[in-house]
């Protein structure tokens, strides 16, 4: 696939160790979770089902970016200040903080997102900061 293609091939050109976590059920979920157990020691330093929150949190912390579809790619990326890829258009529309890039399910289209995150830093995180006051303002001017 094109998105594993792209995060191969950074984490080898990186020297980057790769951890995935298996999808849920939603609708495809199968054929990723297929994927990954058919290619897990070929591409993978650790897969997880589940992880504690104060774990996963701790891992989501310490790591040089998170990239995929899912929520914690928007929440609790932005809590921890992690750059983010979000790809294709499952989260499309939702307010995310500046940590984080949109990509498509192209293999370079992945690959230019992740490169220019990796060169922009985040000293603050502006979707706690004053999220309050924007989310205010946007519920009045309905």
């Amino acid at each position: 696939s094109n998105y594993f293609g792209a995060i191969v091939k950074y984490s080898k050109r990186n020297d980057y160790s790769v951890f995935h976590f298996m999808p849920n059920k939603d609708p495809g979920g199968i054929n990723i979770e297929t994927f990954i157990k058919q290619h897990q020691f070929k591409y993978f330093d650790g897969i997880y089902e589940n992880l504690p929150p104060h774990d996963f949190i701790n891992l989501l912390y310490h790591a040089k970016m998170i990239v995929g579809n899912s929520s914690a790619g928007i929440r609790e990326a932005a809590v921890t200040v992690t750059k983010a890829i979000n790809v294709g258009l499952r989260q499309e529309g939702r307010l995310h903080s500046p940590n984080l890039l949109q990509a498509s399910f192209n293999e370079e289209d992945i690959l230019d997102c992740m490169n220019a995150k990796m060169d922009l830093d985040y000293d603050q995180d502006e979707y706690i900061e004053g999220a309050s006051d924007r989310i205010a303002r946007r519920i009045m001017s309905l």
